[in-house]
């Protein structure tokens, strides 16, 4: 019997029991490490690549134009609340040239104490995504011939803050070029001016999944075909009239 408690004095535990608690530690520890990792804030981030003019974010200002896709390809991306400002915005200025913005993200703005132009006499895409904000004088969307301007405006920050753009003076969509406007799950467009959709070429504005245009007055069909189709809780709000077909086709579809 002495010999028998000697030997469970000098018993140890296999080293398999402490591989597994080890483990059992290791587990439950992983979801705080992912949580940590989640919650780092992002970086805001204003960039330009390609033929942009300037091509340097720190060199624009409230005076300065700027130009995306001058006679090539360029790009401007704005996002995670970057903020640029600047006077005029033009993506895709010459016939050869291609310009893209993207607006993306709670906070992110794009300031224009002039007019925006997309597609000036390239073709411009300009993107308002995640609850961005653009601001501008008057807007462009195919401004002069052989120009296609397509812009469009979806979702929200997910704070309630929908992707927004904002002007003081009339948009035009379809002006001496092709012009398209997209609105989507909610994004916005508001003017305290009218909207003309075909001004001298082709326009079209599809709005859709509670996407809201508002107005002083609209036209559809200026002196070119327009088009204006809202489905799916989408709306148009003016304080004045809405002409469909003034000097040509117009269509509205709701």
């Amino acid at each position: 019997q002495l010999q028998f408690e000697r030997h469970m004095q000098n018993f140890r535990p296999p080293q398999t029991a402490r591989r597994k608690r080890s483990h059992v530690v290791t587990a439950a520890a992983a979801p705080m490490l992912v949580l940590l990792a989640t919650t780092l804030p992002l970086r805001a981030q204003v960039i330009l690549s390609g033929d942009a003019n300037p091509s340097d974010p720190a060199s624009i200002d409230s005076s300065t134009d700027l130009v995306v896709g001058d006679s090539a390809a360029g790009s401007l991306t704005i996002s995670n609340g970057g903020v640029l400002t600047n006077y005029t915005g033009i993506i895709g200025n010459d016939l050869t040239g291609v310009g893209t913005v993207s607006v993306l993200g709670q906070g992110t703005h794009w300031n224009n104490f002039g007019d925006v132009v997309t597609g000036q006499s390239g073709r411009g895409t300009l993107d308002i995504l995640g609850g961005g904000l653009v601001t501008s004088e008057a807007g462009y969307i195919g401004a002069s011939a052989d120009s296609v301007g397509v812009a469009t405006i979806s979702g929200n920050d997910g704070f309630g803050t929908a992707s927004t753009w904002t002007l003081n003076q009339d948009l035009r969509v379809g002006d001496e070029g092709s012009g398209t406007l997209n609105l989507t799950d909610g994004g916005r467009v508001v003017t305290t001016r009218r909207i003309n959709i075909g001004n001298w070429n082709a326009g079209t504005v599809t709005a859709s999944n509670g996407a809201e245009l508002t107005s002083h007055d609209g036209i559809v069909g200026v002196s070119a075909r327009g088009e204006a189709l809202l489905s799916s809780g989408a709306t148009w709000s003016m304080m004045d009239q809405l002409t469909i077909g003034l000097y040509a086709q117009g269509t509205l579809r709701v």
